[in-house]
């Protein structure tokens, strides 16, 4: 299986991410029969968004993992603003990322609570303090997709509510946390339209400015429902990879 502890080589501080990202010749493979990404190389410049369009299984959401952190890749080198990730103080450099999966998990509670959960600098703040900072960070139009919005009851795994919905909570703590660096899997496309307004809309430059990475099934997805992000990349389908392996 893939690697379950991260390497470190050093602890460097990490006092702030200006965003750029590098994947030299990076491969990642969860066994040793399934390899998914070989030798594979992309720049992401700082504050640029990014698509990766691929089959299932492809690679996509697996490149925002490694960016994360959450895996430990096998060979090549992955650099964040020209440093290798590896040498970053791990917890440092994780309050500089925020993550949204595919398929969030929410604990049992209030929307609110969930919202919440890794972001405790809010914590004593009331529903209308709080309703204020996700104004200010121009999350409103989310917020009001709940029913009973911030008091909206989740149960354990996020039952009761839609995927799309978890989806959009964990889009809302991950904002909130301010991060440099956003990956992001794929939305349904009323929930990239609402994102796509709210960066019209001039949103908080927390939001506006993070570099993002975001997992794309087809090109039309993307395009549909953003308007300034970078060409898309194609990563190789599944076949192709067992071909080049």
């Amino acid at each position: 299986d893939a690697e379950p502890r991260i390497r470190q080589s050093g602890s460097r501080p990490v006092p702030s991410v200006a965003g750029r990202i590098e994947f030299r010749d990076l491969g990642f493979q969860y066994t040793d029969q399934e390899t998914v990404l070989q030798a594979f190389n992309l720049i992401i410049k700082a504050g640029e968004t990014v698509a990766l369009v691929g089959h299932t299984g492809a690679g996509k959401s697996t490149l925002g993992k490694l960016v994360a952190r959450f895996y430990e890749f096998q060979d090549g080198a992955l650099l964040i603003d020209d440093q290798d990730i590896r040498s970053l103080d791990l917890v440092a450099y994780r309050a500089h990322v925020g993550v949204v999966p595919q398929a969030p998990f929410l604990f049992s509670g209030t929307a609110r609570e969930n919202i919440l959960y890794a972001n405790e600098q809010y914590h004593g703040l009331g529903n209308e303090e709080l309703t204020a900072v996700i104004e200010k960070a121009n999350l409103q139009t989310l917020l009001s997709r709940f029913d009973a919005g911030l008091d909206t009851m989740v149960s354990s795994g996020g039952e009761g509510i839609s995927l799309g919905q978890r989806q959009l909570i964990a889009f809302m703590r991950a904002v909130l946390r301010r991060p440099d660096l956003l990956a992001q899997a794929r939305l349904s496309m009323q929930d990239r339209k609402l994102l796509a307004e709210m960066a019209a809309a001039e949103a908080d430059p927390a939001v506006r400015d993070a570099c993002t990475i975001e997992a794309e099934r087809r090109c039309s997805d993307h395009k549909a429902g953003m308007t300034s992000a970078a060409a898309p990349t194609s990563l190789p389908r599944k076949s192709e990879r067992k071909q080049q392996a």
